[in-house]
């Protein structure tokens, strides 16, 4: 007869309540995301505290539009989610911005093969420059470019094995450094 395992009662508890939370988490984060959604209808666009949307460290455009009740960093929160889920092999010369408008709020479209990575206005633009929103859009789709571009860089064999040769030279020149400090120190003994 099998002895009575405690341990097994609470590792099949302890899991329960970890699938449980994740269901939770999950179900959180979806309505989260819907509620942050606003109706276009009824959107209004103000100015709101300026966020900067980086990719792979790398600055692609500051918002400063705060449609409804979706704040600048909220938007950079959902528009770097967006670029992060891209293929790897995603075409960098697809992207590109549009003009378009999102029921009364008007703009320019960041797109990759038709899908919307994201959007700019005319809030978005910083009140202490002259740049016009097309410049803004071109601005940002250059930089979006460079930082996919980046990305698939780093998977190419020859940037790895550029990348193998420096750190092989750089760890044999430390090597040699240490050596020859051990050496200066035996001689001054």
């Amino acid at each position: 007869m099998a002895a009575f395992r405690p341990e097994r009662k609470l590792v099949r508890l302890a899991a329960s309540l970890m699938i449980v939370l994740a269901a939770a988490l999950a179900a959180c984060s979806h309505a989260r995301a819907q509620a942050s959604l606003p109706d276009p209808s009824t959107a209004t666009v103000s100015i709101g505290e300026p966020a900067t949307v980086h990719v792979w460290n790398r600055p692609i455009v500051e918002l400063r539009a705060k449609i409804g009740s979706v704040t600048p960093a909220m938007r950079v929160e959902g528009i770097e989610t967006r670029i992060r889920r891209l293929p790897l092999d995603a075409p960098v010369d697809a992207v590109k911005a549009v003009p378009g408008s999102f029921g009364k709020i008007s703009g320019y479209w960041v797109q990759l093969e038709g899908r919307t990575l994201f959007g700019l206005t005319a809030e978005d633009l910083d009140p202490d420059s002259d740049q016009t929103l097309e410049a803004l859009a071109a601005q940002a789709v250059s930089r979006l470019k460079e930082a996919l571009a980046a990305r698939a860089d780093q998977r190419r064999l020859p940037v790895l094995l550029r990348g193998a040769l420096f750190a092989v030279l750089a760890t044999a020149a430390f090597a040699a450094a240490l050596w020859g400090i051990a050496r200066l120190r035996v001689r001054a003994v």
